[in-house]
């Protein structure tokens, strides 16, 4: 718990949004609150705890409507995770679910125009316009912003652009770019921060998946947690499309799940060291190293880098990443073996 707070305290997406006037600032906090709450059921049985879950959706509804339907599910999916899924076999649970189903899209269909501010007939219609449209439009955004993201785009293939919209939005900030871009000096030092923060964030994320998934059996709720963050991660990724300030602030509005599992991480790795999260963090440091001549050429006029298309700089990076995981592993084979989790 030491760890997820300190985390949670100093992650700079957090400190800014924070400290803002922005929504994201109260989901950060009703997204914690209603964990605590399922938390404080699911180990005491505490009715208790089903009031804090509920009191806070019920603060987050009139907040972002859309907001609160996501915290459900997620909160919906935790218990699924925590339960096994165990729970599912209850009818008596799909009985409440139906009816709390029933009456949320309900809410939704009545209140719909007030809502969103376009209008919207239907529950089906605000989802759309919030996952289709407005994603649409925040990458044509970042496209006419980044004339570099928009000649990429040009040249791949029409089945190409949700993913490059996907990888994009998910290492925003980035750090290569945060690093080498020019400026006034102290939005530079803000973004450096920023991007330092996720990236560090990213490695301990990316880590979790692969320790999780090395032993599921065991490991079931590091690792169920690991695919609710990183679906969380996506569809930020996917409705910021690829905006650097965007993006960012719809993943923080969950930043109670990432902080838990990096949590997780660093404590798993004090008990029982694993090579693979030296191996991740320095993957993840080669591919982005290969970004830096990439940026300075474009940034610079001095500077000349002849590899400039961006899947074979790509290529490099991973190619460098493998070859060195490859050489780390034959250097000391026995650290190969899978540690007991």
């Amino acid at each position: 718990m030491g760890i997820t707070a300190w985390i949670m305290f100093l992650y700079p997406e957090g400190v800014l949004i924070g400290s803002s006037q922005m929504r994201e600032a109260f989901m950060m906090s009703l997204a914690g609150i209603s964990l605590y709450g399922l938390l404080l059921y699911s180990q005491d049985r505490k009715l208790s705890g089903i009031g804090v879950v509920v009191g806070a959706l019920l603060t987050s509804l009139p907040i972002s409507t859309l907001f609160t339907v996501i915290l459900l599910g997620v909160l919906i999916s935790i218990v699924l995770v925590l339960d096994r899924g165990r729970i599912l076999q209850n009818w008596k649970l799909w009985i409440v679910f139906g009816i709390l189903l029933i009456v949320g899209l309900g809410v939704i269909w009545i209140l719909g125009e007030r809502l969103y501010p376009e209008g919207a007939s239907n529950p089906l219609d605000l989802i759309s316009h919030w996952l289709v449209f407005a994603a649409r439009w925040e990458q044509r955004t970042t496209a006419i912003s980044s004339g570099w993201f928009a000649k990429i785009l040009n040249r791949s293939p029409e089945w190409s652009h949700f993913w490059l919209i996907l990888g994009y939005g998910t290492v925003q900030p980035f750090l290569p770019a945060a690093v080498i871009a020019t400026g006034n000096w102290t939005w530079r030092i803000v973004a450096i921060w920023r991007a330092v923060g996720w990236t560090v964030l990213l490695v301990l994320l990316l880590y979790a998946l692969v320790r999780a998934a090395k032993k599921i059996r065991i490991n079931y709720i590091p690792f169920g947690i690991s695919l609710i963050v990183w679906l969380i991660v996506m569809i930020a990724a996917y409705r910021g499309g690829g905006d650097q300030w965007d993006n960012p602030r719809y993943r923080v509005s969950f930043i109670v799940l990432q902080a838990s599992l990096a949590g997780w991480v660093w404590n798993r790795q004090k008990q029982n060291p694993d090579p693979w999260l030296k191996r991740i963090l320095v993957g993840v440091c080669l591919v982005f190293a290969w970004f830096v001549p990439w940026y300075l050429r474009r940034y610079s006029s001095f500077f000349t880098w002849n590899v400039v298309d961006l899947f074979k700089t790509l290529g490099l990076g991973f190619a460098t990443a493998v070859l060195y995981w490859i050489w780390d592993w034959a250097r000391g084979k026995k650290d190969f073996h899978v540690n007991d989790l």
